[in-house]
């Protein structure tokens, strides 16, 4: 049931995700506004990517995945 709302919800939320901060802004700080959407975006990305393996394995999570257990078990 999860699965079939997470469709729906990515369905709808990722194209607002470059719309709304274009629409919120005014015309004068739209070109800021949406470097600073794109700036943290990045910074949220990088984090996941790089921090994210590191605290699964410091709290103890096992995958059944051997490929994500290779990444995270810091060897």
């Amino acid at each position: 049931m999860i699965v079939l709302f997470m469709v729906f919800f990515s369905f709808g939320w990722t194209p607002l995700q470059g719309l709304y901060p274009a629409e919120v802004l005014a015309y004068e700080n739209r070109a800021k506004g949406l470097a600073l959407q794109g700036w943290c975006t990045s910074a949220a990305s990088l984090i996941n990517t790089f921090g994210m393996p590191i605290a699964l394995r410091d709290i103890g999570y096992i995958s059944k995945s051997p490929r994500f257990n290779q990444w995270s078990d810091g060897s």
